[in-house]
């Protein structure tokens, strides 16, 4: 993600699907920041964007292995999580009994924001899941047992058949300890 925030975007397709999308975009808001448009449009002009763009993949790079460490040291045995390819997010797995949406109550108070899982399934919502973002932490607001731990912190008595579920899912990591 180059400008996280900006909002703008290009698409290459055939002109009658761009078309479409137009109109879809107009319904949604009535348009996009000129003064962002005109501003990225000169930053690609001069050519700053392949500089810009490697920098913030090592940024981000950074950050979603700083929240990997974090979560492999202080989640509870049986948590799963995805490493993304791409975006600004990962899928995690509670173990069986957390509750999400209860969980970012909690959470909150320790300054520990995600989105729960059950916003993202068109039906039968797992509550034990979330979505957690990596994009905004800073090395002075990464996740430390002091605040992210204490919300996870629980053993399992099925965590060895969740590990196994996990680790057959490719590009996630399971908690073992």
């Amino acid at each position: 993600m180059a400008f996280p925030g900006l909002r703008v975007g290009w698409i290459v397709a055939p002109a009658t699907a761009i078309e479409r999308l137009r109109i879809v975009k107009q319904t949604t808001d009535l348009h996009t920041d000129q003064l962002a448009q005109a501003t990225l449009a000169e930053f690609l002009r001069r050519g700053l964007f392949s500089k810009h763009l490697a920098r913030m993949r090592k940024v981000y790079a950074s950050r979603l292995l700083a929240l990997d460490e974090v979560l492999r040291k202080h989640m509870p045995e049986g948590t799963c999580w995805t490493r993304p390819d791409g975006g600004m997010c990962l899928w995690l797995e509670l173990p069986p009994g957390f509750d999400a949406s209860e969980l970012l109550i909690h959470a909150k108070e320790r300054g520990v924001l995600f989105a729960p899982g059950r916003y993202f399934y068109v039906q039968n919502p797992l509550p034990n899941t979330l979505r957690l973002g990596y994009a905004g932490l800073e090395k002075a607001n990464r996740p430390r047992r002091g605040n992210a731990g204490r919300c996870f912190a629980r053993g399992d008595a099925q965590a060895p058949a969740r590990r196994a579920a996990c680790r057959a899912q490719p590009r996630c990591a399971c908690m073992k300890r």
